[in-house]
């Protein structure tokens, strides 16, 4: 694999992208909730993303790897939002983040939000560090791209349980009341699925950062991790 950089991407998303969902995901609907996440990469080169492990205790969505995120409030734009829901979950600083531009918002129907993904990288030569709230945040997560790209690292969601996602039918059946997904990722003992896995497949797209990969493997999500089982 080749050495990867956020050019393509910086150009992709000056250009003004157009979608990244391409089905992936239900568009946004009429009267949907607004909200943003900040997709943070620390460096030009050969980049990490920032990740939030929600905290376990959450009523929804509880340990589930995420984009640091959450409603824009009245008056805020989708990039000021992002950058305060950063602060307010792992300390981020926005005086050293560099927005590169936000993404198509796209649809999270079991929450009702219409979500903008907003792209940047850290600025400065101080080294991004991140501390999480321990109010919304168990654990952040510096994820390598190159390990995001992996083939060996990739694969569709699945797991046992409840057929929420089914009956919604944003999800095949898996047999035995399980789901079948889309893109997720397994990356050391951190599994990433559902909302944050399908923008990730779509900016490994946008930034030419993506190999093929085996679509018939499945990635069991743990529970820890938002899983049944």
């Amino acid at each position: 694999m080749g050495e990867v950089t956020i050019d393509r991407l910086t150009r992709e998303l000056s250009a003004g992208v157009g979608a990244i969902i391409d089905g992936r995901h239900p568009a946004p609907g009429a009267g949907m909730r607004q909200a943003a996440v900040l997709v943070l990469l620390d460096q030009p080169s050969d980049p990490a993303v920032l990740l939030t492990e929600r905290a376990s205790h959450l009523r929804k969505h509880a340990g589930q790897i995420s984009f640091p995120g959450g409603s824009v409030e009245p008056g805020e734009t989708a990039s000021g939002a992002a950058l305060r829901e950063a602060w307010e979950e792992c300390g981020i600083d926005d005086a050293g983040v560099r927005l590169l531009g936000e993404l198509p918002a796209s649809s999270l129907p079991v929450s009702s939000f219409a979500v903008t993904p907003v792209v940047g990288t850290w600025s400065t030569d101080r080294q991004l560090e991140a501390v999480p709230s321990p109010d919304e945040v168990d654990a952040i997560h510096m994820v390598k791209v190159a390990d995001l790209v992996d083939p060996n690292n990739r694969g569709r969601w699945s797991r046992s349980g409840r057929p929420v996602l089914e009956r919604k039918g944003l999800v095949s059946g898996g047999g035995s009341g399980g789901e079948i997904g889309g893109a997720a990722f397994r990356v050391g003992d951190v599994v990433i699925w559902g909302f944050t896995a399908m923008l990730l497949d779509g900016l490994l797209d946008v930034a030419g950062w993506s190999h093929p990969w085996d679509t018939g493997r499945r990635i069991a999500v743990p529970r820890r991790f938002g899983g049944w089982d």
